[in-house]
């Protein structure tokens, strides 16, 4: 069953630090969680999980880390941090 999803503020700021390609790809991938999220759970906190994903542009690679929390009573997946690396190969 799809979820209904929503960004922190906290990750909204975060993603709007990326670039603009970066945070169109990272929508994708949370729609794709949305639809049949399966939480692998966050060594420090039992309510939240991380997915990650790697994408390479110009010769560089980009890691992107969401942290999200999943309300199954209300069918809702909470981003709630967006954090992202770079480098090149």
């Amino acid at each position: 069953m799809s979820y209904a999803w929503e960004l922190a503020e906290r990750a909204k700021e975060q993603l709007a630090t990326l670039e603009a390609w970066l945070q169109e790809e990272t929508l994708d991938v949370i729609d794709a969680i949305a639809t049949s999220p399966t939480p692998v759970e966050h060594p420090r906190r039992r309510d939240e999980f991380v997915q990650d994903f790697v994408r390479e542009r110009g010769g560089t690679r980009y890691y992107v880390f969401l942290t999200l929390s999943l309300d199954e009573v209300r069918k809702v997946l909470r981003i709630v941090s967006v954090g992202s690396y770079s480098r090149k190969p």
